[in-house]
């Protein structure tokens, strides 16, 4: 039976794969910058793999090179719009998870959980909700106060200069066979520049921010954060203690492909 460190290491140089923590039935791991499109295929051949039991539950912790992803109900950049992502060596790619477009580059960290939610007895919901409250708790253990929403998704923080709430963390997803694809992500050390090119989301003048312009010189280093982060992770996602129904099932489809963003 292979591991998820063995997929993983299968598409990366030697040493890039460094192992965070979890448990027997769970594996998380960092693999530093990727290209975008090289994070999608270990996801997706991990996912395979999972559907049929030949591996373990994993999150697979990432930065990507800059990009500007469009969800599936994402429109694709007008003309001018395309230039200036041109300019500033952004690449745009379409994806099957569920929302709109957003932006991915160095210093946030992409969490791409790739676990079994039926083994796990986890409706998507719950799921979401998981991870988005790992992400408060992390939050919470360097002293940023923040708050999970589903609607508009993500985790949201009080904005620096006290006028309304900033996005520090978003959600998107895709649920094939039971199986998680795609993620979360959190705004570590990234630039904050790509996000005022567009409407992060969809969501007309929403501001977003970062653990490092929230805290400044009190940033925690990334291999701090990181093991915080695992640590979250992980106690995040055990099982429910009830089984979710079809109906729940049928719900949470509609909720992922409407929502999620």
């Amino acid at each position: 039976m292979n591991t998820a460190y063995d997929i993983i290491q299968s598409f990366l140089a030697e040493g890039l794969v460094q192992r965070l923590g979890g448990h027997s039935d769970l594996s998380i791991f960092y693999v530093g910058l990727i290209d975008y499109q090289v994070g999608r295929q270990i996801q997706n051949q991990l996912a395979r793999l999972r559907q049929v039991g030949e591996v373990e539950d994993s999150i697979m912790i990432c930065e990507h090179s800059p990009v500007i992803t469009l969800g599936k109900r994402g429109a694709a950049p007008s003309s001018e719009q395309a230039e200036i992502f041109i300019r500033e060596g952004i690449e745009v790619r379409q994806t099957d998870r569920g929302g709109l477009m957003t932006y991915h580059g160095p210093g946030q960290l992409m969490i791409y959980p790739t676990i079994d939610l039926s083994a796990r007895h986890l409706g998507v919901k719950a799921f979401i909700g998981r991870g988005l409250n790992s992400l408060v708790s992390l939050l919470k253990t360097i002293n940023i106060s923040a708050t999970a929403l589903t609607e508009p998704a993500g985790v949201w923080v009080d904005d620096k200069g006290g006028k309304g709430m900033a996005k520090i963390a978003a959600v998107g997803l895709r649920i094939e066979r039971h199986i998680s694809l795609h993620g979360f992500s959190l705004n570590y050390t990234c630039s904050l520049k790509p996000f005022s090119l567009f409407d992060p989301c969809g969501l007309q003048g929403a501001k977003v921010t970062s653990v490092q312009n929230l805290l400044g010189e009190d940033t925690p280093t990334r291999d701090q954060l990181l093991r915080q982060l695992s640590e979250n992770m992980s106690a995040g996602i055990d099982p429910l203690e009830t089984k979710i129904t079809r109906a729940g099932l049928l719900a949470d489809m509609v909720f992922i492909e409407q929502q999620m963003i």
